[in-house]
């Protein structure tokens, strides 16, 4: 069992410049699971005075240090973009947001200002709807892109590829990741853009054909965060990342199966009980389970990394999971990974396994939810099992098995008390 601990604070900023007429500071955002404030990485920062410009970025305490001096009123700016991705926010109808970076102005600074401590913290607001919270999810999202970045390799599950796109939205719950920015786009369902984008109660008349028109290249991942904590957004966002990093790994024809047999079950399911994935005897659930499952069960174990015992409420199955319940040892995260059950078929996609890897991996042999006797499978094994010709979860147990010759047998009864 991996020990459970906080997420590391970052080394203390470097002092501010000696020339106070040259920009830097440090940019931080609150984090509600620890309480602290966490630098902000890789951000584009901007100083401007009419034609003079410069561009720098923060580093992995936040902090930015300009090189040119500016002696008289300077903006700064900050966005959230940079070589790997760009957070987009939308807030309101304000649809033209979707187009351009998160940018928040930092302040203009004259003759009179210190321009070498220009500071910044992007705090959580009570008030869900707030522009200040469209600022500190895209900050938070930001981050997340650079704690993946960081952990796939670690963890030798495979980078998403740079330069995606990521639109934040609160007018909708829920996430996707349909990549449609990397790969050729011929249709956006309306059906997508209600379910992930904007209700339609949002738009004027002719409002939603428009927008189909203008987003058809502009969507990576997209992204609510309407009520939501640092754990949670991130957990998302984890999860969705998985699915950006299956995109770059297994090539557009295995991705444009997965995107269309989920965009095939949102039109046909939309608003009920089985959106967005269907029903397990339906055509496209193989490969839904499949790239679903290591999805949730990614977006939990890397939350599970970042947070450790800060995690919060993990809920899942109409149950609600806390660090040590019902596992002592186990965070919020890997509890509901342990406790998934194929047998709760009261949950409309109990047959998407989010427990498999986890009991893959795990040291514990249990007989409960499922008899799991395996052991020692790492995360990049699991991996690298994914193939561009394997479409469900029956040819990925036979390719795990193929590639490692670890518990055959053990392993394919674990999958049959699955499902598969």
């Amino acid at each position: 069992m991996r020990e459970c601990v906080p997420y590391e604070e970052q080394p203390p900023a470097p002092a501010p410049a000696s020339d106070a007429g040259v920009p830097a500071g440090n940019i931080l955002v609150y984090d509600t699971q620890t309480g602290t404030n966490r630098p902000v990485r890789k951000a584009t920062i901007v100083a401007r005075r009419w034609f003079k410009i410069e561009r720098s970025y923060t580093d992995n305490t936040g902090h930015y240090q300009m090189t040119k001096r500016f002696k008289n009123k300077v903006r700064v700016n900050i966005k959230f973009k940079n070589s790997d991705a760009e957070v987009r926010g939308m807030r309101g109808i304000r649809l033209w947001q979707m187009l351009f970076p998160i940018k928040k102005t930092l302040g203009i600074f004259n003759g009179d200002n210190v321009k070498n401590n220009i500071n910044y913290t992007f705090p959580l607001f009570t008030d869900p709807g707030s522009k200040g919270n469209k600022y500190w999810a895209g900050a938070t999202t930001h981050n997340a892109v650079q704690d993946y970045r960081e952990y796939a390799p670690q963890e030798g599950i495979g980078l998403p590829p740079t330069g995606i796109k990521i639109i934040l939205t609160r007018l909708v719950s829920g996430a996707a990741t349909p990549m449609w920015n990397k790969r050729t786009l011929d249709l956006l369902p309306e059906e997508f853009v209600k379910q992930f984008l904007i209700s339609p109660y949002g738009l004027v008349v002719g409002g939603l054909n428009a927008l189909v028109l203008v987003l058809k290249h502009q969507i990576d991942i997209a992204v609510s965060y309407q009520n939501t904590t640092s754990d949670r957004l991130k957990e998302t966002l984890f999860h969705e990342l998985t699915h950006a990093a299956h995109y770059e790994a297994l090539g557009n024809s295995w991705y444009n199966s997965f995107v269309d047999a989920e965009v095939s079950e949102i039109i046909g399911n939309f608003g009920g009980t089985y959106s967005p994935y269907g029903q397990k005897s339906g055509s496209n659930s193989p490969i839904i389970a499949l790239g679903e499952s290591w999805a949730y069960y990614m977006g939990h174990y890397l939350a599970d990394k970042q947070y450790g015992f800060n995690s919060g409420l993990a809920v899942e199955q109409g149950f609600g999971y806390t660090n040590n319940n019902p596992v002592s040892g186990l965070s919020s995260h890997l509890n509901l990974l342990e406790d998934f059950s194929p047998y709760r078929i009261d949950d409309p996609f109990y047959w998407i396994p989010q427990g498999v890897f986890y009991d893959l991996k795990d040291t514990r042999n249990e007989n409960t939810p499922v008899v799991d006797q395996v052991s020692g499978y790492t995360n990049q094994q699991m991996f690298n099992a994914f193939q561009s010709n394997i479409y469900d979860l029956q040819d990925y147990r036979l390719k795990l098995i193929q590639q490692t010759s670890n518990q055959p047998t053990e392993v394919t009864d674990l999958f049959f008390r699955y499902g598969y």
